[in-house]
């Protein structure tokens, strides 16, 4: 991806799903020539992951969320454990969208807000 840089076929590189472990690791390698600019990784109210957007801002490196809704699965797949809870089974929300006829999605539109303080759309 470097090359692709130097090559001038891509203006920026980035990363997704990197811990602090492996953004320390990635960073201190002695082959970098281009740091990523931008560091992709899941985030909403429920898993916010604020020391990694911490530490991503600090190294200079923006930070894009995806998944604002939540990932259903991602608990699983991060082996994070069965008692993180489901942004999209939240029950005050789902009770303002059937009491409103609205959608989860657009209930959780607030969402959009929370990303956009974090600094963490774009």
């Amino acid at each position: 991806m470097q090359e692709c840089v130097k090559a001038g076929l891509v203006r920026s590189i980035g990363v997704s799903n990197f811990s602090i472990a492996k953004l320390q690791s990635l960073l201190s390698w002695s082959g970098l020539t281009v740091r990523p600019a931008v560091l992709q990784i899941e985030a909403h109210p429920y898993w916010p992951n604020d020391k990694l957007i911490t530490y991503a801002k600090e190294q200079g490196i923006h930070v894009t969320a995806y998944s604002p809704l939540g990932s259903p699965d991602s608990a699983t797949m991060m082996k994070r454990g069965a008692d993180v809870k489901k942004l999209s089974e939240e029950p005050k929300l789902l009770q303002i969208a059937e009491r409103n006829g609205k959608s989860f999605a657009q209930v959780r539109g607030w969402g959009s807000r929370w990303h956009c303080k974090l600094g963490s759309l774009g």
